[in-house]
């Protein structure tokens, strides 16, 4: 059963492999693609480009993250007659089913060019048109555009597109923030960060924390140890407003530095014990390394020593100048 299932799964693939080589095969040629935007383009677009100026783009303005491997992408752009460029992304359904996610995938497919324009230095994203060519028989029930993805899409475009995004804190008026009730708090606590001078505003941002229930320990915490004039000037500060609660910081600061010495000095006394054990093993291998060179040596002498009196022996026997049994006696 399961090489049955295998086996299909391999026919399958192939199928498919050869309807994506053909696709890509008569795609990619250039009068193709000309003559499928002239008769594909809307019209006020057909009228702004030059289609003489079609290029098959590479593959990798598509990440491979963007792609699934029963689909096949081409990619073409071409100028407007000013010299912008446009992109147009086909993109080939090789199935008999629809695909539900069709539109989202578009989407991405979409941010995904966009991105690579940004990466290579581009500072605007260009029109990006997207086709998608769907031969199966089962009817196409599935959003067709990227607008039918959306309950609302003219309050999206309106609010989400065309909205700017951005609320800059850094030059944010203090005293519009002032009126957000319980949202106030956390904008002035990131509005003063890069200034770093919290002390000073403490008359306006505590009250502010005490109202909301926002006089935590994180909160003072972090205001005190990114003050630009240091803690101790921020307690003192703040023991205007509240000095218990400046007593019991002042505690905490004190500890936690106490604690931190303690910390460095036995890490310190730690990398002292390594680095003397460390020593001590280097000196025990340098000590080891001479006494085994010195031993080395006095038993190279000892046996080239054994060596040449043996070669002597030989000799003495040889010219017969002594016996055997006197050179065995020969030390």
């Amino acid at each position: 059963m399961k090489k049955n299932k295998q086996k299909d799964k391999e026919e399958k693939g192939h199928k498919e492999n050869i309807h994506d080589h053909n696709f890509k095969h008569n795609f990619t040629k250039k009068d193709v693609a000309r003559d499928f935007l002239k008769h594909n383009l809307p019209k006020e677009i057909l009228e702004q480009v030059d289609l003489e100026s079609v290029t098959i783009e590479n593959n990798e303005f598509i990440p491979t993250r963007y792609r699934k491997k029963r689909h096949v992408d081409v990619l073409y752009s071409l100028k407007y007659k000013d010299g912008r460029t446009i992109y147009t992304l086909i993109h080939l359904e090789a199935q008999s089913k629809h695909d539900p996610d069709m539109a989202l995938r578009i989407w991405e497919y979409q941010v995904a060019i966009g991105r690579f324009h940004f990466d290579n230095k581009n500072k605007k994203i260009p029109l990006i048109l997207t086709f998608v060519l769907y031969h199966g028989e089962e009817e196409w029930t599935s959003a067709k555009s990227i607008a039918e993805l959306f309950e609302d899409v003219d309050t999206y475009i309106a609010i989400s597109w065309k909205s700017p995004f951005l609320i800059n804190l850094t030059k944010e008026d203090l005293k519009r923030l002032q009126e957000q009730g319980a949202a106030a708090v956390p904008q002035i606590i990131m509005k003063q960060q890069s200034i770093g001078a919290y002390c000073e505003i403490l008359g306006i941002l505590y009250p502010l924390m005490k109202k909301y229930g926002q006089d935590s320990e994180e909160n003072i915490d972090y205001m005190a140890t990114n003050d630009k004039h240091g803690e101790d000037d921020f307690l003192k500060n703040f023991r205007k407003f509240d000095p218990k609660k400046a007593k019991y910081f002042k505690i905490m600061f004190e500890q936690a530095i106490l604690r931190e010495r303690n910390k460095a000095l036995t890490i310190g006394i730690q990398k002292g014990i390594e680095r003397g054990i460390e020593q001590g093993i280097q000196r025990g291998i340098e000590r080891g390394r001479e006494q085994g060179i010195q031993r080395g040596m006095e038993q190279g002498r000892e046996e080239g020593r054994k060596e040449g009196i043996d070669q002597l022996k030989q000799q003495l026997i040889a010219e017969g100048l002594i016996t055997q049994e006197q050179a065995q006696k020969i030390i």
